[in-house]
Formats: structure tokens, C-alpha cells, sequence
């Protein structure tokens, strides 16, 4: 009886799904917030002010881009971690007769 084991959680790729995964939340919000703060409204904040026009388009934007990075690498760290307590947790094993 043979044990095989499949690790194929790589971080690189979880810090890359996560990233993208929290962007398709948070972009379309700021893009609605860049939207309302081009057309006057007082939506978008920078240095504790208002800003609105086109530049209010494109901090929004530029936020809802960095934004998703905090919780991207909260969850790498956790793969991370994971990975160091690799041989302690459950995994997949297949057994073949």
C-alpha cells in the first residue's frame, strides 16, 4: 500500500487569486464613487478633502486598485503559515492497492 500525497496550493497563486477575487468587489464600488464624485458629488476624500472631477475618476480608481492588496497578502501569510505546518494538518492522501 502506496501513500500519495498532492500539494498543490501554491502561495504565489493564492495571493494572485485572492488579489483579483477582492478587486472584482471592491472596483466596482470605487468606480461608482469616482463616477458620483466626477459629477460634484463629495464621495471621494484626499488629504481630508473633497475632490471631484476627473481627478476624483482617478484616485477612486487608483484606490479600488490598492485596496484588495490587505486582505491578498492577509491570506498568502495564512498559506504561509499553513505551509510551515504542512506535515501537521490534513492533506490528500490516495491510497492504491
Amino acid at each position: 500500500m502506496e501513500n500519495i500525497t498532492a500539494n498543490r496550493l501554491a502561495a504565489g497563486s493564492v495571493l494572485r487569486f485572492a488579489y483579483l477575487a477582492h478587486l472584482a468587489l471592491v472596483l466596482p464600488v470605487s468606480l461608482l464613487f469616482g463616477l458620483i464624485g466626477m459629477m460634484g458629488g463629495s464621495t471621494v476624500h484626499y488629504n481630508g478633502q473633497a475632490v471631484h472631477g476627473l481627478p476624483a475618476l482617478f484616485i477612486a480608481l487608483a484606490l479600488g486598485a490598492v485596496f484588495p492588496v490587505l486582505p491578498a497578502l492577509w491570506f498568502w501569510l495564512g498559506v504561509l503559515v499553513l505551509r510551515l505546518l504542512r506535515g501537521r494538518g490534513p492533506g490528500l492522501r490516495i491510497r492504491q492497492d
